[in-house]
Formats: C-alpha cells, sequence, structure tokens
C-alpha cells in the first residue's frame, strides 16, 4: 500500500496511522437453556463494559464492541440492569450528557457517542466456549443449540438504533446465510509483533479474504497485554515513514478488563494518545483506505497473507 490507497496527507505519516480496540463480549461457559441466551457474562461484566467505555471517552477514543446474542440478548430485556452510579439511585446511570433507565438505551448511547456495535460469533469449532450458533444442521439436536447464524444476527440486531443494517464489522468464521452488511473483520490475536518484516497480528492492512463463501476485508488484532504495548512502541518506530499506513489493532475481553488483574487497557488509552493515535470503531477506520469500498471478492491487489488462517 502507498499513500494514494489511504487519505493520510504525506507520505511523512506513514507507519502506524491508525488503530481500533475490538472488544469481544463472549458467550460464557453455558450458551443458554430452553432456547434462550444465557445473561451470566453481562450480567457480570456489564459494569466493566461500561468503565472501558469512559476510560476510552476521557482521550476520545471510540471502541468496537463485538456482541455475541447472549449479550445482546439480556441487554434488551428489562431484566438487565444498568450499572450502579455514584451520585445516582439504583436503575438510573448517567453517561455524557443522558441519564439512562435501561441497558439497550444506555448500549445505544454509547454507539449515539461513537462507538461501534459489531457482531462476534463463536462456532462449535471454536476453542473457546460455543455460543449455540451454528450453519450446520447436524448440531440442531445438540443441547446447546440455540439457532443459526442468521437468528444470532438478529438478536445482536437489536442493539443498535438502526438494527442489522448498521452491523458492519465483526469478528466470526461463520456468516449468516441471509442477506447481511457485514464486510470488514478482525482476526487473530497471539502472534508477537518482531518487527518490520514480521508484524505478527499487531500491524496490519486491510486483506480481501473469502470467509466460508462470503467475502470481506481482514484486520489484524493483537491479544492485549503490557507485552502487546510494548510490541506498539517497537512497531511504531519500526514502521514510521516506511511507505504504509498501518493500523494497529488490539482485542480483549469484558472478562478480561475486570478485577482483580485486569488487561492494562488504560495504559493502552494513554499510550496511543501520546503518540497521537484515537482509536476508531473498525468499519469507520476501514474508509481510510480507498480500496475497501470495492468488493473484496473481486479484488486480487490486496490478497491477505499466506499465514493469515489459524490452524
Amino acid at each position: 500500500d502507498t499513500d494514494a490507497d489511504t487519505d493520510a496527507d504525506t507520505a511523512e505519516d506513514l507507519g502506524l496511522d491508525f488503530a481500533f480496540f475490538a472488544i469481544h463480549l463472549d458467550p460464557g461457559g453455558d450458551a443458554g437453556d430452553g432456547g434462550v441466551p444465557s445473561g451470566d457474562r453481562p450480567i457480570e461484566y456489564l459494569e466493566t463494559l461500561t468503565h472501558m467505555v469512559e476510560a476510552a471517552d476521557e482521550y476520545d477514543h471510540k471502541l468496537t464492541l463485538m456482541f455475541t446474542a447472549q449479550w445482546a440478548h439480556h441487554i434488551s430485556t428489562e431484566a438487565c440492569l444498568v450499572p450502579l452510579h455514584d451520585t445516582l439511585p439504583p436503575g438510573i446511570y448517567a453517561y455524557q450528557d443522558g441519564v439512562y433507565e435501561s441497558c439497550l438505551a444506555l448500549v445505544r448511547g454509547f454507539e449515539a457517542h461513537g462507538h461501534e456495535i459489531a457482531f462476534h460469533h463463536h462456532p462449535a469449532t471454536a476453542r473457546a466456549s460455543w455460543d449455540g450458533f451454528s450453519n450446520d444442521s447436524s448440531l440442531i439436536g445438540e443441547e446447546e443449540y440455540l439457532g443459526t447464524v442468521d437468528d444470532l444476527l438478529a438478536y445482536v440486531a437489536q442493539i443498535p438504533a438502526s438494527g442489522a443494517s448498521a452491523i458492519t464489522a465483526g469478528s466470526t468464521e461463520e456468516y449468516p446465510e441471509s442477506t447481511h452488511s457485514l464486510k470488514y473483520m478482525s482476526s487473530r490475536g497471539p502472534t508477537e509483533y518482531v518487527d518490520a518484516d514480521n508484524r505478527g497480528d499487531l500491524a496490519s492492512t486491510p486483506c480481501a479474504w473469502d470467509g466460508e463463501g462470503t467475502s470481506v476485508w481482514r484486520f489484524r488484532m493483537r491479544s492485549l497485554s503490557s507485552a502487546a504495548i510494548d510490541e506498539f512502541q517497537l512497531a511504531y518506530i519500526d514502521l514510521g515513514g516506511g511507505g504504509t499506513a498501518y493500523t494497529a489493532g488490539f482485542v480483549t475481553h469484558a472478562k478480561d478488563a475486570a478485577e482483580p488483574a485486569p488487561v492494562p487497557y488504560e495504559e493502552l488509552f494513554v499510550e496511543l494518545h501520546e503518540r497521537g493515535l484515537t482509536l476508531e470503531g473498525l468499519s469507520f477506520l476501514a474508509g481510510h483506505y480507498s480500496y475497501t469500498s470495492g468488493d473484496p471478492g473481486s479484488d486480487t491487489e490486496h490478497p491477505c497473507p499466506a499465514d493469515e488462517a489459524l490452524e
């Protein structure tokens, strides 16, 4: 990629120019009961997520909030309670210029302030817990089965104010079979940054990827840790002025940001701010690369690296 492929102003600006931070809102160990997604994870970690959003706001960072059905379903019901607020009575939460009495209204407040609502799916083959959704009809009789990936999208579509059409980014290897708007994916996480030629999962440019018959633009993301922040500091120097505008990608889970040993997300926010980088929602960030306006299915100039898939 060159400066002609992005909206970077000058060649001197190229390097680690953009950044996103995906928050995976995972299903937890129990997919659900009686065909209804479990609310265990959002019950336990919605307060943590809220604190992450508020910490990001201090630096005008925008997070990419990737919802599973478990989170989306619980947040959209009256059973969900907003976090306790320092100065307001239970059942009322103040965020930015609004006061919210429901979880759904609060999360839509996050969205209205620029944080992106995105899609997340743990298929039956995932190393971590299955979320209960699959397009594989042979799994219909399984105790954890909750529906197709289209059903999963329908749950997540309850979160953004404008519904399913607003969901254009996510992290998944299995896609809805009906019409959908998913176009920008983030993936991977464990591979460390070494140098400019071995960027691992920390620094990438969007590449064309065929995922189960759905063509999308993929970015990489590095699992957040103190080591990943050290890698970012090194990459910022290594990649500067190299003629390519890279995106730094990070990922964690709401669970991992909770006490007693939270991942250093506040340290990341400060580090990026001091380097002059502001986190953006993944689909908004993708717009910095002019070629992502095209169809990844017909793109031949930006193929994904040979090691893109993780076995």
